[in-house]
């Protein structure tokens, strides 16, 4: 409902899910339009609740949200369970990096990547710049850290190590490789690695 002479309105909205890239079949919530001509609302579903705000005059939005559970994302021809939560996350529109600022916290499971089961995300974003810190747990045991930056100009800088020693020989087993003297073989180790590059 709109009131022309007050320049206000409010409303509730049922979105279904006919065939996009997650698998959250019904999506509700509702919307105010201040008089300024700004945007706010929220989002309800079986495993996300969130709200937001909408500037269209400074093309900004202010996203939170929290997950009840996993739900499934297609990209690139791959299927992720996730599970994000979003605090205070800042996209401007008219930017060329949009994502300004904010928390993205995420875990994935589910994995169709060799060797990793799951991964545990926190991603900082200011200024267009995101620091990134999480763990990837492995089939077959161990904990891999990963650490680093992404700058709004694309240069990325991360770490990534075992800070335990793990056993090659059970990670390969645990992952379908099954070559000559394997089932037999321990190969302990650690490991560390520094990444760096431009895309």
């Amino acid at each position: 409902m709109y009131d022309l002479k007050k320049k206000t309105g409010s409303g509730d909205y049922v979105l279904n899910n006919l065939g996009s890239d997650f698998d959250i079949k019904k999506i509700t919530g509702s919307a105010k339009i201040s008089p300024k001509n700004i945007i706010t609302g929220t989002v309800r579903s079986n495993v996300l609740r969130g709200n937001y705000t909408v500037n269209p005059k400074t093309q900004t939005a202010v996203v939170n949200a929290r997950s009840r559970g996993y739900f499934n994302v297609n990209y690139g021809g791959k299927s992720y369970k996730i599970s994000p939560d979003v605090d205070n996350l800042v996209a401007k529109f008219n930017s060329k990096n949009v994502l300004r600022s904010g928390i993205i916290k995420a875990r994935v499971k589910d994995l169709s990547v060799p060797f990793i089961k799951a991964i545990k995300v926190k991603v900082r974003i200011r200024n267009g710049n995101y620091r990134i810190s999480g763990t990837a747990g492995m089939n077959g045991g161990g904990v891999l850290n990963i650490n680093g930056t992404t700058t709004s100009d694309m240069k990325h800088s991360y770490s990534l190590n075992l800070p335990k020693e793990v056993d090659i020989a059970k990670l390969l087993r645990a992952n379908g490789y099954n070559f000559n003297g394997l089932d037999k073989a321990k190969l302990p180790a650690t490991a560390e690695s520094r990444v760096h590059g431009v895309k």
